[in-house]
């Protein structure tokens, strides 16, 4: 999903590629951040987690129209920050803790994302 050179990039595809960036470092770091989990509630939100990002990339991919580009672009600022953050804790190996609210928090993001987008 990339706009044709020279063209910009819409607010859809950069809602699309924020959740896929989120569903792509969750599928890539998901076995060694299982590993560092302490409690078994944990390991079930990143699980969970994981489900539920892969999800808002398959339902977001699959949308059509968007229905505010204002808002939309907002949040995908917000989501795209986020990941940032979140890339950098996995990197800096952070308190797993730490880790799994950002996720869950990346989460709550992409539900917005999708409210603003109609098949």
């Amino acid at each position: 999903m990339s706009a044709p050179a020279g063209q910009p990039v819409t607010p859809k595809e950069s809602a699309v590629r924020a959740l896929q960036r989120r569903k792509s470092a969750l599928e890539g770091n998901l076995d060694s951040l299982l590993g560092q989990c302490t409690t078994d509630d944990q390991r079930a939100t990143l699980r969970s987690a994981y489900a539920e990002a892969r999800d808002q990339w398959e339902q977001a991919a699959t949308m059509a129209l968007v229905t505010d580009e204002t808002q939309l672009t907002a949040i995908v600022a917000q989501s795209n920050t986020l990941q940032d953050q979140l890339d950098a804790a996995i990197a800096s190996t952070a308190a797993i803790a730490s880790v799994v609210q950002m996720v869950a928090q990346g989460i709550k993001i992409g539900s917005q994302v999708l409210k603003f987008l109609k098949p």
